[in-house]
């Protein structure tokens, strides 16, 4: 069946200036044979649409996303989109029997709401017996609050442990707390401080396409289906 896909088309090479992108875009219709999902370019189409900021494009990419459920860029990119919307559908993900691609990306995925509601789910599945799943729920965590209970590179050690704690944090300041986007990039300060008054344990830095923030050069090696930024 033919599908029809709203593409960002690159006119010219964007450059990076103080973290923003510059660069001629437009939008075009255009189709596509079966299969075409997974190419360079509808990838980056995808990507550009939820990085608009625009939540009109949510349908389409939940769309994709769906489709294209082992692909966790596209998931990512609906879930970057559409924020709170996007938890029913990640909700149901993680009841998949797919345990290889399917439930790691919707965890994975939390990560990307900058929703205040994914981080009770995350602090559940952080007390997951399986190291993988509660790895990619200390990471969500990390980076939607940009807090952190261990210092320096090795923040990710023994993930289940750090239960207690987050749980704690969640408890006293869970209602008051910064919550923040994908894009939002910062400094990662330590969980049991109330401001950020003091130096940062961790600086987030923008990626190198000013849009995305890594939380750490370590994160490729945590899991391999994160997006890489």
């Amino acid at each position: 069946m033919i599908r029809r896909f709203l593409i960002a088309v690159l006119l010219c090479c964007p450059t990076i200036a103080s973290g923003q992108v510059t660069g001629r875009f437009f939008l075009q219709k255009e189709t596509f044979a079966p299969g075409e999902p997974g190419t360079y370019e509808h990838m980056k189409s995808a990507e550009f649409l939820a990085q608009s900021g625009d939540q009109k494009w949510f349908p389409l990419l939940l769309e994709v996303a769906q489709r294209n459920a082992k692909n966790g860029n596209y998931v990512y990119d609906a879930a970057e989109s559409g924020g709170d919307l996007m938890l029913p559908t990640l909700l149901v993900m993680l009841g998949s029997s797919d345990k290889e691609f399917t439930r790691p990306i919707a965890v994975s995925a939390f990560a990307y709401t900058g929703s205040r509601s994914s981080i009770p789910i995350l602090l559940d599945l952080l007390r997951s017996p399986d190291s993988g799943t509660a790895e990619r729920a200390l990471y969500g965590l990390r980076q939607l609050t940009h807090r952190s209970v261990i210092a320096g590179d090795r923040w990710y050690d023994n993930p289940q442990s750090q239960y207690v704690k987050w749980a704690r944090w969640w408890n006293r300041e869970g209602g008051s707390a910064n919550v923040y986007k994908a894009t939002e990039c910062g400094e990662v300060i330590a969980l049991d401080r109330p401001d950020r008054t003091s130096p940062p344990l961790f600086l987030v830095n923008a990626d190198s396409r000013g849009l995305r923030c890594s939380l750490s050069s370590l994160e490729s090696t945590l899991v391999d289906d994160f997006r890489k930024c």
